[in-house]
């Protein structure tokens, strides 16, 4: 009976320790990668993309550069996704540090098109493009892919409307 009572509680334990790290990780993430949001000039996207305001846009990527290193993430990347059906996304900005994992991902440039992940990633777009949550975060602990555990926090980009422009 103590043997049972013990790994009931050790279970419970381990539970709620689980949970709450989770919760404070992605909460921790969640100021950070809103904070690099003041860096991003959201009304300039598009005009990024269409190869115009280069100075403002160098200056922002040497912003963004430093900031991925300076709190030591992986990534920081900003995202127009297409709104259609959230399938798809247009790169704006692509911050790389490898030192954080080892990990030998490659910055995407302005304008790399790609498909959305997954359909969870889809959810928590759409999510945030109609102002349904303030953030989301996507787990990965267990990866089949070869990359490396990690999570992913999402916020919105916005515009000086207060519009959702892209994600960060």
């Amino acid at each position: 009976l103590l043997l049972l009572v013990g790994l009931i509680s050790g279970v419970i334990g381990f539970v709620r320790f689980t949970a709450a790290f989770k919760k404070e990780y992605a909460e921790t993430t969640w100021h950070m990668a809103d904070t690099a949001t003041l860096l991003v000039n959201g009304d300039h996207l598009d005009a990024y993309l269409a190869g115009g305001e280069e100075e403002e846009y160098q200056k922002t990527r040497e912003y963004l550069d430093s900031y991925c290193r300076r709190i030591y993430v992986s990534l920081i990347y900003v995202i127009e996704v297409d709104r259609s059906d959230y399938g798809r996304f247009v790169s704006v900005f692509n911050s790389v540090c490898n030192e954080v994992d080892d990990s030998e991902y490659k910055a995407w440039e302005l304008g790399h098109k790609r498909d959305t992940t997954n359909d969870e990633y889809r959810r928590k777009y759409r999510a945030i493009y109609e102002k349904e949550a303030v953030y989301e975060t996507v787990y990965r602990i267990k990866t089949t892919d070869g990359q490396h555990p990690h999570i992913t926090t999402m916020v919105p980009v916005k515009n000086s409307a207060g519009d959702v422009t892209a994600i960060l």
